[in-house]
């Protein structure tokens, strides 16, 4: 509905702008405004507020990826109304998608597990008012047909803020009429639904509960339902920081302009695949066998060299959290399919990147060349035929532990010169050197050279400095030298925590007489036990257990060979071993190599 008053908001906002509205200043605003008011918080327009804004808020995505959401609402009694409304609305969505899964036919796997993780996502989603207190308020609002009471008992419980800031919790939608507005910064809300008129300041501190940074978010997305935004760029001109002269640019797009500009990106993406001879046109093959190996051909194509991949990846995740934003839009109709083919092809590329088994492949490259069968990067599994290509793309999920040192070298070699996609193999074995080096370094912070050496290998590759061969001999010697490291502790004769001090202790270039390195380890042995008795729970929030730390680090290296540690020196080392232990023990036996034994 648009109120036909051009200047009922400024009008409005002259008497609530910045106030948390009581009974009284409600009924002077509705003795003022007589109709106008009456037009906002009447039933049947907040009836089909409360629609829409179910509808909208369940077409932003799938799952906790639609982000929080904030409804404000003119007063307090309208805030509590539309709780209730928006309550009987999501009840009855429910019951409409309950209704239709149970009407399913047999065979529609996809759209079941669908309409379940809906139905899952809205059982499980929390709402919850939240506004100031006042006197008499329970018979207030009885004697308006609503029950304060239980918003109010769960606001004083105090968990509301921390629940609704946390992402993982299941309170989503808050409904507020002034307080959060200013001040409350919930990094994951994505959605402000605006039905309240506002101006200047205080319309500009609202669009910022919505324009926070967060992981996967591109921006806020404003509903206006009053018309509010006709202030916008007078608020814009006094506080959007172009000096009062109204010119600077809006923080807030049309959603036209966003599907323009997913549009545009497509595009862009389409042609730079197409530059570097990759068809992620992938859906407009006829049958599944040419789709796979479209999808194959774009893959090899766009995974190396790495500035290429990156390049790609960053297009096709900018689309998906732009169309992830927009939501259910019919406008976008047309170009899904582009959008669908280019998501394929990234997830081929991630798919391929993730840190392998090798060992495991290893053991499966044997068996195939033992029965002589070329392999092309992954083998496709023996089916009477996919239900559709997302049923073909193999993804790697999960982390493990690298173990190089089982890697069967000649028959990798083998697998290199018999492989269709070797730079996808090359990049894999990359990968996997990659991790097991931030595994040593995570331990161990002074293997930090080994990062760089890596590094170096790669970007040699990239550049085409080597051929496949080269390189592989060359990364074949870096996992060699890995191994190597990885089993000094043993020959030092001390455990992997011990060394990773010992080497604080002693590099870089810090001489050693061999009766002074026994002496520095023993003296890091002799740390370490020391110190797991002042690593209690918590130790690194309080001013008095870092100190306690502290001070048992420079006690127990007072020791140190005065001729190989000046006393710059020893109070370097003291801060270096304060800062790895700081970073690597967490207290009360928790700490990155562990639970203590």
């Amino acid at each position: 509905m648009q109120l036909s008053n051009e200047e009922f908001s400024d009008d409005l906002a002259d008497i609530i702008e910045n106030a948390d509205l009581d009974e009284e200043q409600s009924a002077a605003v509705e003795r003022e405004f007589g109709r106008q008011y009456h037009l906002i918080t009447r039933d049947e327009r907040l009836d089909k507020v409360a629609e829409d804004l179910v509808d909208h808020y369940m077409g932003l995505g799938e799952g906790a990826s639609r982000g929080k959401a904030m409804v404000i609402s003119i007063d307090k009694v309208t805030a509590v109304r539309m709780y209730d409304k928006v309550q009987l609305a999501w009840t009855a969505r429910r019951g409409k998608l309950k209704a239709d899964l149970a009407r399913m036919q047999v065979g529609s796997d996809a759209r079941r597990a669908e309409l379940e993780a809906r139905i899952a996502f809205m059982q499980e989603t929390d709402m919850a008012v939240v506004v100031s207190e006042a006197q008499n308020e329970v018979e207030d609002f009885k004697g308006k047909g609503l029950d304060i009471a239980p918003h109010r008992k769960r606001m004083k419980q105090g968990d509301v803020d921390m629940a609704f800031k946390d992402n993982d919790d299941p309170l989503r939608i808050v409904f507020v009429c002034a307080m959060w507005l200013t001040g409350f910064d919930v990094p994951s809300c994505s959605t402000i639904y605006l039905d309240k008129p506002m101006r200047n300041h205080t319309l500009m501190q609202t669009i910022a509960r919505a324009n926070r940074v967060y992981p996967g978010k591109l921006s806020g997305l404003i509903v206006d339902y009053v018309g509010v935004f006709r202030n916008l760029q007078k608020a814009l001109a006094m506080y959007g920081g172009a000096g009062g002269t109204g010119k600077t640019d809006s923080p807030v797009q049309p959603k036209e302009e966003q599907i323009e500009e997913l549009g545009d990106l497509i595009e862009a993406t389409k042609l730079f695949a197409q530059e570097h001879k990759a068809n992620v046109e992938v859906l407009k093959a006829t049958d599944v066998m040419t789709q796979l190996t479209r999808l194959h051909e774009a893959r090899e194509a766009l995974i190396y060299p790495d500035e290429v991949r990156r390049k790609f990846l960053a297009m096709a995740g900018r689309i998906e959290r732009l169309f992830k934003h927009i939501g259910l839009d019919e406008r976008v109709n047309p170009i899904l399919p582009d959008r669908e083919a280019i998501k394929l092809v990234a997830q081929s590329i991630h798919a391929n990147i993730a840190p392998p088994d090798i060992s495991k492949v290893m053991q499966q490259v044997e068996e195939l060349l033992d029965a002589s069968i070329a392999t092309e990067g992954y083998v496709i599994p023996e089916m009477d035929g996919p239900k559709s290509l997302h049923d073909s793309v193999p993804l790697l999920t999960g982390k493990r532990r690298v173990d190089l040192s089982a890697i069967d070298f000649e028959a990798l070699r083998r697998f290199f010169e018999q492989s269709k996609s070797p730079r996808t193999a090359m990049h894999q074995l990359h990968s996997a050197a990659q991790e097991k080096v931030e595994e040593l370094m995570n331990q161990n912070p002074t293997r930090k050279d080994l990062y760089e050496k890596l590094e170096a290998l790669i970007a040699d590759y990239n550049a085409g400095s080597h051929n496949i061969q080269e390189s592989f001999e060359q990364i074949k010697d870096f996992v060699a030298g890995l191994n190597e490291e990885e089993a000094r502790h043993v020959k030092e004769g001390i455990s992997e925590e011990e060394l990773a001090i010992f080497d604080l202790l002693t590099k870089p270039n810090v001489e050693l007489k061999k009766k002074d390195r026994q002496a520095v380890k023993d003296l890091a042995k002799q740390l370490l036990a020391k110190l797991k008795a002042e690593l209690v729970i918590d130790w690194r929030k309080k001013r008095q257990g870092k100190a306690r730390v502290r001070r048992c680090i420079e006690d127990v290296l007072d020791p140190l060979p005065e001729d190989a540690y000046s006393d710059e020196l020893y109070e370097e080392k003291c801060g270096l071993i304060y800062e790895h232990v700081y970073e690597s023990y967490w207290g009360d036996g928790q700490s990155k190599y562990g639970e203590a034994g």
